[in-house]
């Protein structure tokens, strides 16, 4: 009896060994200004990566899911190629295979390098909804058409798109001196067969384009193609 557990969890573990996904498709996007000339490792190859603050990048895939990724730029030091690491990021959590990945700048006094961190956003795309991060330090109250609701710092809140609605308005209220007042909204465009994600953290008020507390970022995220059934 014994040698027979030990043989089913033996099983259980190879079965749930192979199981494990080996890559990872993710998309990258910068919390400040453009970063460019980024590369990591996969496999054989170095994959360049630009990362913007406005737009989604291109997916990349990472094969070694488990491995951190190391985002590193070259450069030539007496005719010798140097890889300078920029930021490693830990794995995203288990079993997480689809993921965005936000980069920050970190400050570094004293030196003109760049060190960059980075936070995985686990990305689920399904068609006809639309996913909120609260990434702000606030609890945010969040209405958009007829739905309430209120949002913890690090929550993620998924509604789904309503029949025949193209246009989507949200708008995101914090508590301020015992009262609730709007601080950020935003209008987006949307369609029944697309995701969308939305981002909300705090705004970065500028000289020559004041922002709002909370700055909303949303865009598009197309859902992968079903599975084709199997021919009969």
């Amino acid at each position: 009896m014994r040698a027979l557990l030990f043989f089913i969890l033996g099983l259980t573990f190879t079965v749930a060994h192979a199981a494990e996904p080996s890559a990872l498709q993710f998309r990258v996007l910068s919390w400040e200004g453009t970063l460019q000339d980024l590369k990591f490792q996969n496999g054989k190859d170095e994959v360049a990566v630009l990362a913007q603050e406005y737009s989604l990048s291109p997916i990349y895939q990472k094969i070694d899911i488990a491995k951190p990724l190391v985002l590193f730029r070259t450069r030539i030091v007496e005719d010798k190629k140097i890889r300078e690491v920029i930021a490693t990021v830990p794995p995203p959590p288990a079993g997480v295979t689809r993921a965005l990945l936000l980069l920050a700048k970190l400050p570094v006094p004293n030196e003109t390098g760049e060190t960059l961190t980075g936070r995985w956003l686990e990305d689920v795309p399904e068609a006809g909804t639309v996913r909120f991060h609260n990434l702000s330090s606030q609890q945010l109250g969040v209405n958009v058409a007829d739905l309430q609701w209120v949002q913890a710092p690090g929550e993620t809140h998924m509604i789904p798109i309503t029949n025949g609605v193209l246009r989507m308005q949200v708008k995101v209220a914090s508590e301020i001196d015992g009262a609730w007042k709007l601080v950020g909204n935003i209008s987006k465009p949307v369609r029944a067969h697309l995701h969308v994600v939305v981002l909300m953290r705090e705004g970065r008020p500028r000289i020559d384009f004041p922002s709002d507390p909370i700055e909303l970022l949303a865009f598009y995220d197309e859902p992968p193609p079903l599975p084709k059934a199997p021919a009969l």
